[in-house]
């Protein structure tokens, strides 16, 4: 499921894309005005945005499906939505961005290293880029208004010594030499 944006005055057939994962990563998006997507649109792109597995408000197994597949499965769901574009002519799969933050910041990176000829080029929003980190870190914005975050971290994300070789491989910062492709990264305190 998701929400697909078209430019208006302009025929639907081999667009330039952007693909907007959104943050949580158990947020989902909703119907209703986008600023983000009205604003690529009005500029002639294609605008997906995909409510991939683990996203809520689709009932368990689909949020379920997402836990613990960060840079694996829900990763495999944006190439997914992509495709289908591809595929109906919508989209110029030579053409297709990715920009996110937070979580969408996280799939921006892990899509840079994972799939290049996928995406063209990426815009990363303060994405998490260090699954160990993540999950470890005391200190972080979550951790301090919630008692329960390392839980759940382990429980949705997975554990840093148990999950190691998984987070090595799924983590952007232990594979930012893979990134070939052009990425504007936005962080800030």
């Amino acid at each position: 499921p998701g929400y697909l944006t078209l430019p208006v005055g302009k025929s639907a057939r081999n667009l330039p894309a952007v693909v907007l994962p959104h943050g949580g990563p158990a947020y989902r998006d909703e119907w209703g005005f986008d600023w983000i997507a009205q604003f690529l649109a009005a500029r002639g792109y294609a605008v997906l945005q995909p409510d991939f597995r683990g996203s809520m408000g689709y009932g368990w197994k689909h949020y379920s499906s997402g836990l613990k597949q960060w840079g694996l499965a829900m990763q495999d769901d944006l190439n997914d939505g992509v495709d289908a574009l591809v595929k109906q002519g919508t989209v110029n799969k030579d053409r297709v961005c990715i920009a996110g933050a937070s979580y969408g910041g996280y799939a921006v990176m892990m899509g840079l290293v994972r799939d290049p000829q996928v995406w063209k080029c990426g815009i990363n929003s303060v994405g998490v880029t260090d699954l160990a980190l993540l999950t470890d870190a005391t200190w972080s914005d979550t951790n301090q208004y919630w008692d329960a975050a390392g839980e759940w971290y382990k429980f949705a994300v997975g554990d840093s010594g148990a999950d190691r070789a998984r987070f090595e491989q799924t983590s952007p910062l232990r594979n930012a030499a893979k990134i070939t492709r052009p990425v504007l990264m936005a962080y800030g305190a």
